[in-house]
């Protein structure tokens, strides 16, 4: 809440001020606004997802430390390369939408089989996910600013790698709040009871869900943003 309201005050101050430390009008554009809404709710998914899998691997599953954290390895983030390849050779569309596309089918599985998960199909179904998102997260941004003045570009980046930061602090708050909620009464995790694992489960259900939704909401903000896009274009010809 505090966070938010900080944020709220300081787009109001800027709008304010003879010289504001961070220009805003850029953000005027739907089609940046649209972009912007799917670059800071993905790493609620994205970052949030190393909180999931490390405490269901260990809580639920019953892995150690160790292989809960091995687990994460496969996330695919130098894949985010190949993402800048694609996006020079075919444009912003396609790569984007097609690979968080994809990138959703990861929490649909996970979703699907999260009352019978084994470490194995935890890793693979979030390797899903890791690979899509390193290819086309990083271009969201890219396509966003390359609609905007040259002058603005160091006030895009500030916003956008803000808007990062502050989706990945909310993914893990909302996933450890939510597991905290379907484990309350289970007992602890010190006693590994079949309760607290079922819950653990539980909570892994609902987790995989809301990173779902998330992913959808996503991918309907970036296919307006670029249908709106493809409009101007046909207007402007």
């Amino acid at each position: 809440v505090v966070g938010v309201g900080s944020l709220v005050f300081f787009g109001w101050s800027s709008g304010r001020s003879f010289s504001p430390l961070i220009r805003l009008g850029w953000l005027r554009d739907r089609v940046v606004q649209l972009h912007l809404l799917a670059y800071l709710i993905l790493p609620i998914v994205g970052i949030g997802f190393g909180y999931v899998i490390t405490n269901l691997a260990q809580m639920s599953l019953g892995t150690s430390a160790f292989h809960a954290g091995v687990l994460v390895l496969p996330g695919g983030a130098f894949f985010a390369p190949v993402g800048g390849m694609l996006y020079d050779k075919f444009g912003p569309t396609k790569p984007i939408l097609s690979v968080i596309s994809v990138a959703t089918f990861g929490p649909i599985l996970l979703l699907a089989f999260s009352m019978r998960l084994t470490p194995a199909l935890l890793a693979g179904f979030y390797f899903i996910f890791g690979l899509c998102y390193a290819l086309g997260f990083s271009n969201i941004m890219t396509s966003a600013l390359s609609g905007i003045d040259h002058a603005f570009m160091p006030d895009g980046n500030a916003v956008f790698n803000t808007a990062l930061q502050f989706g990945g602090a909310v993914g893990t708050a909302l996933f450890s709040m939510i597991l905290g909620v379907a484990q309350a009464g289970a007992g602890s995790a010190e006693k590994g009871s079949a309760a607290f694992r079922h819950a653990t489960a539980v909570g892994g259900t609902w987790m995989f869900a809301t990173m779902t939704v998330i992913c959808l909401i996503a991918i309907c903000s970036l296919a307006c943003a670029f249908r709106i896009r493809a409009s101007r274009t046909a207007a402007e010809r």
